[in-house]
Formats: C-alpha cells, structure tokens, sequence
C-alpha cells in the first residue's frame, strides 16, 4: 500500500496577502466604529468571541499604527479638517444656548434665520406637515429640535486635555504596577483562603 502523500494546508486568513487585506480592513473599521476595537475587529472578519483580543493585538501592531495615522492624515487632508476647527465644533457644543432658538415673543425661529453656531449644534429636526382641507398641504411644523450633548462633548473635552489620565493616576492603588503573575498567585491564594477553588 503506497504511502498517503500528506499536503500541509495553510490555516484560512494566514496569507501575506489576506493579513494585509484584514489589517486594512480593521483600519477603516476601527475609524467608522469610533475607536471601537472590538466591532473594528469583527467587521475585519475576527471572530465575535476573539474580537476584542484580536483588536488589541492590532492596534499594538506597528504596521496597523502606520496604516491608521495614514488614514486620519489622509482624511484630515480630503476633508480640510482641523484641530482648530474640531475643538472650536466641541467647545460650541459645550456653549450651545437653546434660549438663541427664539426668537424675543418666544416663538421658534425659522432655521434660516438662526446664528451660524446655533444652527452647527443641530443634529436633528423632526417636522410634521399638517393636511388642509380638499388634500392640500399646510406647511411643516417643527415637532422635535435634537443638539449636541453637553455631557459628551464635557468627555470628549476632558480626554482632549488629558484630565482622565491625571484622575485615573490619583486613583492607582498599592497594587498598581505589580507583575500580573504575582497579582494572580494573590487572587488563588485569596481563593483558598476563603474556601472557593
């Protein structure tokens, strides 16, 4: 009986060329998912249960960084955005004054006749066309003016200007710089002294 011939098979996604492809496609997922890691990893093909492990393993990778910061600069290029102008866009969230709507007999300004930071702050409105008599049209009422949050344009601020890192350093507790082993021999020996296995 002749000997079977044994082929070795590469694992599916392994290529040079397929792991180019998914880092690529990480990139433009990581930017569309708003930095998050784990929906950038499973919209690049990872698998659901591995996705968050995959995405941090990504983002470390010195290619996938090299790749992103191209990306953001090509954007911010394409786009003419800046610095400047997203945290001036931030800061007129952070300022929006829903009082500057009305106008001095309280009724709602029409939306051409709204400042030029006022009308930036909008991200929605909801209008609702009353019928008249015989089928004709009246014309459209707002029914809902939707703005940019206070409270996320405050975080986004906050992590902007680093203060999340200056609280997050204040909180580092004794433990906090100790090897990852010897954090784990503490919880098992916690573990047995507490008579859980």
């Amino acid at each position: 009986m002749p000997a079977k011939k044994t082929s070795e098979r590469v694992k599916a996604g392994t290529s040079k060329i397929s792991a180019e492809d998914r880092r690529a496609a990480f990139v433009e997922a990581y930017l569309s998912c708003n930095g998050n890691i784990s929906e950038a990893a499973i919209q690049a093909g990872f698998s659901p249960a591995t996705a968050n492990r995959q995405g941090a393993r990504l983002l470390k990778d010195v290619r996938v960084r090299t790749l992103l910061d191209k990306r953001r600069t090509n954007i911010a290029v394409k786009t003419e955005l800046s610095t400047d102008e997203i945290m001036a866009d931030m800061a007129r969230a952070l300022r929006f004054d829903p009082r500057k709507l009305y106008d001095e007999k309280g009724q709602l300004k029409p939306i051409h006749e709204l400042d030029n930071d006022t009308a930036l702050c909008l991200t929605g409105i909801e209008t609702v066309v009353v019928k008249g008599t015989e089928g004709s049209e009246t014309p459209m009422f707002v029914k809902k003016l939707k703005w940019e949050s206070k409270a996320t344009a405050r975080d986004q601020a906050l992590k902007v200007f680093g203060m999340y890192e200056k609280d997050n350093q204040q909180k580092a507790g004794a433990l906090d710089g100790l090897p990852r082993e010897l954090l784990q021999a503490m919880v098992q020996r916690l573990k047995v002294l507490n008579g859980q296995r």
